[in-house]
């Protein structure tokens, strides 16, 4: 028997060799209909008053009191070009108490971009900062206090270039201290912790840039527009694409082939709207028409029948009272289409990792109208489960019960409340001040239009990733945990007494060559050639 495992965030491969070669085909309808038969109501576990904290506030979330517990921001700002941040609200995601709150209500009901603030340990002394651009400054504040720890200019000429901010490492420092800040089309300049200019940039930006180590150098490239820029802010290759602007950005091992290096698909607001790029050569992938404006797009392996992993959507169909779901394949092909209705345009999506415990990815869609509970939806457009009573809620998703499953936080002007597949208790884990959570990369760099990676929840201390067999019919979940200082743990429950793990780089070169501990079935790696950034091929045979 020889397993495979492709170290990506995603992908799992399970050959079995044998006398007797049994074939599985899994055929699909040509039209699947979604319905909610199946479909599992979410339990509210815990409901927290967030009155006073603005008249149209966002959601960030962190540990700002450094409980161990994950904590919420609220973002009260303005709608205007470039937006900033008139109010911020803190409370304990714990007990639901105010931490503190600085500024002004300037009563907008809501705001149709990102707003300039964010939850990061900035300074990296191990507590979150929350920074955020306040009367046309940029400010590090204290997340436990709300004091003001830090404040400088907005960069010259660059005065108007908070449309939102972004984390990245140009540096090669421990964790990312480099700061993007951004115009709303045209222009980006990167900063460092300081405020001195690493380099600036003209162009196409989307809404939200994203940063991504590609070549495991320790410094994050970045992908602003359709340009991917090294950490000198210099283009790579010319941009594959010219037109319009992405509205989102995912990178991730799409084709399941990590020789190749990984590839960036592309939300656009133009048609085609969605491409897919190879991020080493700059190359287009692919493209798909099909759709009118992919407004945004996640990225993961809905489809375990299928191999490499799939792009769910949202499409604007047209700017008054329609959008829609829809789901590619790796290869570019439509596998799942919604039929728009009149319930309005407003959807968002989000990706939920771990809903139920199984590793199962889902779309999350809300605000779907007034008429319409937010639904999280498979790989197949079915309703797998439904939130009662929060039509136009907005959404956050996260790991409130300290579990590695997710709930997902819908919340109002008024409350916010906590959901969860089933009933837990809310008061475990107990707080435990002084040991803070760290900051995964998808809550610091937060964006509504929601661009992402295999890696975006990694804290540095452990990654929970996805893994499901290729083989259409058959079932196999391990876990994998990756844990920083270069020690990886493979969990794989069918290991025997003679198995051993091989560990190759994405060139096919033999790393590491390990016998499994069968008491445990588990495989402890600790060697300095492991990077917790870079993609590994694990082999398991006996």
């Amino acid at each position: 028997m020889i397993s495979y495992f492709l170290f990506n965030g995603f992908r799992f491969y399970h050959e079995v060799r044998s006398v007797v070669l049994v074939l599985i085909v899994a055929v699909l309808p040509d039209v699947i209909n979604a319905n909610t038969d199946a479909a599992q109501t979410a339990v509210k576990v815990k409901s927290f008053s967030i009155r006073g904290s603005g008249s149209g506030p966002r959601m960030r979330m962190g540990d700002l009191n450094g409980d161990g517990r994950l904590d919420f921001l609220m973002v009260q700002a303005t709608n205007e070009v470039p937006s900033e941040v008139q109010m911020l609200t803190a409370y304990n995601g714990y007990n639901g108490q105010m931490l503190w709150q600085i500024g002004t209500d300037n009563g907008l009901t809501g705001t149709d971009r990102d707003e300039p603030a964010q939850i990061w340990d900035i300074d990296n002394d191990g507590e979150n900062e929350v920074v955020a651009v306040m009367n046309s400054r940029l400010l590090f504040i204290n997340g436990a206090t709300g004091n003001v720890e830090k404040e400088m200019n907005m960069p010259s000429s660059y005065t108007n270039a908070h449309d939102c901010i972004i984390f990245a490492n140009f540096s090669k420092k421990p964790i990312a201290q480099d700061i993007v800040l951004k115009d709303r089309y045209e222009n980006a300049v990167a900063i460092d912790i300081n405020g001195n200019r690493l380099w600036t940039y003209h162009g196409i930006t989307g809404h939200y840039p994203w940063p991504f180590d590609i070549d495991g150098d320790g410094r994050d490239e970045f992908f602003i527009g359709y340009t991917c820029l090294d950490y000198q802010g210099k283009p790579k290759y010319p941009p594959p694409i010219t037109i319009d602007h992405p509205d989102c950005i995912w990178i991730g091992d799409i084709d399941a082939n990590p020789a190749n290096g990984w590839e960036v698909v592309y939300g656009l607001a133009a048609n085609p709207s969605t491409q897919v790029v190879n991020t080493s050569t700059g190359r287009i992938v692919w493209t798909n028409g099909d759709r009118r404006e992919s407004q945004q797009v996640i990225l993961a392996d809905f489809l375990k029948e299928k191999e490499g992993l799939e792009i769910y959507g949202l499409d604007r169909v047209n700017r008054t009272d329609q959008d829609a779901l829809f789901v590619i394949d790796a290869k570019g092909k439509m596998h799942w289409a919604e039929t728009p209705d009149n319930s309005g345009y407003t959807t968002a999506i989000k990706l939920v990792r771990n809903w139920d415990g199984s590793r199962t990815p889902l779309c999350l869609a809300f605000k779907r109208g007034s008429s319409v509970n937010p639904e999280l939806r498979d790989g197949n457009g079915r309703i797998a489960g439904v939130i009662p009573g929060e039509a136009m809620s907005n959404a956050c998703v996260g790991d409130f019960g300290g579990d590695d499953k997710q709930e997902i936080l819908m919340y109002s002007v008024t409350t916010a409340n906590i959901y969860a597949f089933k009933e837990f208790d809310y008061s475990f884990p107990a707080p435990t001040p002084g040991k803070p959570l760290k900051q995964p990369k998808e809550y610091a760099n937060y964006s509504r239009y929601g661009s992402g990676d295999p890696f975006a929840l990694d804290t540095g201390e452990r990654t929970v990733v996805q893994i499901s067999t290729l083989r259409p019919g058959r079932s196999f979940t391990p876990a994998i945990r990756l844990f920083i200082g270069n020690m990886l743990l493979l969990e794989e429950p069918k290991s025997k007494a003679a198995d051993v793990a091989e560990i190759f780089d994405v060139r096919g070169r033999l790393i590491i060559k390990k016998k499994i501990n069968t008491e445990t079935a588990f495989i402890y790696v600790a060697e300095k050639s492991l990077s917790p950034w870079r993609c590994y091929i694990v082999k398991t045979f006996r």
